[in-house]
């Protein structure tokens, strides 16, 4: 599993294969150890994406959501630690509560929501950057 160090500066790509930005920060579960989160320097903001760790294995970052849900998210403080706060409004954001029946406001550009991949148990705690 990569290290935060050699994926800061990597190429972040939609699932459309458009650039989005560059990783910043890399946050892990505060249990696991494994990365939920990466900070993405895009253009214009700096906004926070779900991630798994097979995806910081390549030589670029291929994320589940385009430029414009990640434009969209909300802005959360992206230092050393995400809150209980940040997650639930990413998460939501995101789609990734799958016991909520509410439909996700993050859809790419064809309309379908990004993949979701965290665990409802671990959104209840926040998240440490390496």
């Amino acid at each position: 599993m990569a290290q935060q160090h050699e994926v800061v500066g990597r190429t972040v790509h939609g699932p459309h294969g458009e650039q989005i930005g560059v990783v910043t920060r890399v946050y892990r579960d505060d249990e696991t150890g494994y990365p939920e989160w990466i900070a993405v320097r895009t253009s214009r903001h700096e906004r926070v994406v779900p991630v798994g760790p097979v995806q910081l294995d390549a030589e670029r970052v291929d994320i589940a959501f385009d430029a414009d849900a990640v434009a969209a998210a909300p802005e959360v403080a992206t230092g050393e630690h995400l809150s209980v706060e940040d997650h639930r409004l990413l998460v939501s954001h995101y789609g990734l509560d799958r016991t909520n029946e509410a439909a996700p406001r993050a859809l790419d550009r064809e309309g379908e929501p990004g993949a979701g991949h965290l665990p409802s148990e671990r959104l209840e705690r926040g998240s440490s950057a390496d």
